[in-house]
């Protein structure tokens, strides 16, 4: 395939990801190409254009003329990107802005496509910049923690769950539980099996280390319980 026919294709596939909106869609390339333009594009042609009209028509159907402010607060609370790092989230989310801004001030953004930019977008850009905290831009992680926040009974989680992410507070809680059980077990009348395993030089650390193993491999309070308890031989 010659360059002249790439760069048709290319060229055909950056039309295609800021006209049509009723289907899936996959852009692959390689680094330094364009494809975070590719999806900022998209995003702000999908805002101006049919997102917003179908937004409007949908806000409307009660008979009433819904407000920019309103339309666009819809708009972009109904847009999700997601990206693998904070700096290329925090990058993407400045260049849409930028993009809207540049509309707003009837320029054209790099890469957007006339057909993409309706008559009005300039006051469409100016309302949906005044609502651009609703617009989702995060890493993968951020965006599932939102969810779990917004929904943590429907996930099983308890309402204040925090995100554990270096497992520092796992490790601390793993220490807490190890200590005040061996208090327990090493003093008068102890735990013999605490003893031996004291003997054999398994003390406080490795003990931490194997629950926090054990935590870490998924394992639940139930599979810890004493597997040679009588109902659970039986």
């Amino acid at each position: 395939m010659s360059r002249t026919d790439d760069m048709a294709r290319d060229a055909q596939a950056r039309r295609r990801a800021q006209l049509e909106f009723d289907g899936f869609q996959v852009v692959e390339a390689g680094a330094g190409t364009g494809k975070t333009a590719v999806l900022v594009a998209r995003i702000i042609a999908w805002c101006i254009g049919p997102g917003w009209e179908r937004t409007a028509e949908r806000l409307g159907e009660g008979g009433d003329v819904p407000s920019a402010a309103a339309t666009a607060r819809e708009v972009l609370g109904r847009v999700v990107a997601i990206t693998f790092t904070e700096a290329a989230a925090a990058e993407m989310s400045a260049r849409v802005s930028e993009g809207l801004l540049q509309v707003r001030l009837g320029e054209r953004p790099v890469g957007l496509l006339p057909d993409a930019v309706p008559p009005d977008a300039g006051a469409r850009a100016q309302a949906l910049l005044d609502a651009s905290d609703q617009i989702v831009i995060q890493t993968i992680h951020a965006f599932c923690r939102r969810l779990l926040v917004a929904h943590p009974l429907a996930a099983g989680l308890h309402p204040r769950f925090e995100v554990d992410a270096d497992e520092a507070g796992l490790q601390q809680i793993a220490r807490e539980v190890i200590e005040a059980h061996l208090q327990d077990a090493y003093g008068p009348g102890g735990d013999a099996d605490a003893f031996a395993l004291g003997v054999a030089e398994l003390g406080p650390p490795a003990l931490e280390g194997a629950l926090l193993a054990l935590l870490q491999n998924g394992a639940t309070p139930d599979e810890l319980a004493d597997p040679l308890a009588p109902d659970r031989a039986a």
